[in-house]
């Protein structure tokens, strides 16, 4: 299981795959700050009645907390 809901996969447009690229690079390009980049982005789309854009930052923010979830899982059991 990856942590993305399929119904937010479908609404955002885009597959699992990009979704998980697009967390990727962000991570890289903000490190620690890509969380708060993440939600000030879903706001932001929120606000602007860009239900596909707030799906896709749900979905990035899936992806950092599956990733955060396995840093602190102890080794070998992922």
């Amino acid at each position: 299981m990856d942590g993305l809901h399929p119904h937010m996969v479908a609404q955002s447009g885009y597959s699992r795959e990009e979704i998980w690229q697009m967390a990727a690079g962000l991570l890289e390009l903000n490190g620690e700050r890509t969380a708060c980049h993440v939600v000030a982005m879903a706001k932001a789309a929120s606000e602007a009645g860009q239900h596909e854009n707030v799906a896709l930052w749900i979905s990035i923010a899936d992806c950092l907390m599956h990733i955060e979830k396995l840093e602190d899982e102890p080794a070998g059991l992922h």
